[in-house]
């Protein structure tokens, strides 16, 4: 994935989280990308469950699962919140202590009430993390 490809998949990604499901008092100011991003900080007892992506520029692994990602943000849009982090960027420091950050590609999904429901490191199947945002949301009915 060339560069260009990679800042637009992130300015989606971000306007999936900032248009579509974050609450307006958990929104930053304008990140580097130039469009605004969501502190995983604020996140918490959501009305909604967490689906958060932890990802590197660098990172092949986390680039081949953009796709699959995409899918699930559309699939889930408006039921799920989907954060994608940035792991080499400080601001995200905070998040990947308290969602337990181990490796990259790596897929957190937190219930409404804050409780990691689940966590998966590498390469995933579309069907994984499916069940893992299917469990999150029995939580919350």
């Amino acid at each position: 994935m060339n560069k260009r490809s990679m800042r637009s998949w992130l300015i989606t990604c971000v306007l999936l989280v900032t248009v579509g499901c974050a609450a307006p008092s958990a929104v930053n100011s304008p990140g580097p990308s130039g469009a605004a991003e969501v502190s995983a900080a604020q996140s918490v007892r959501a009305e909604q469950p967490l689906f958060v992506n932890f990802y590197a520029t660098w990172c092949g692994s986390c680039m081949a699962m953009q796709p699959v990602v995409n899918k699930l943000a559309e699939a889930y849009q408006g039921r799920v919140t989907f954060l994608t982090l940035n792991i080499d960027e400080p601001q995200n420091r905070e998040a990947m202590q308290k969602y337990r950050f181990v490796g990259q590609p790596q897929f957190v999904v937190v219930d409404v009430r804050g409780n990691i429901v689940a966590s998966r490191i590498g390469i995933q199947t579309y069907e994984q993390l499916k069940a893992d945002i299917e469990a999150a949301l029995r939580i919350a009915r």
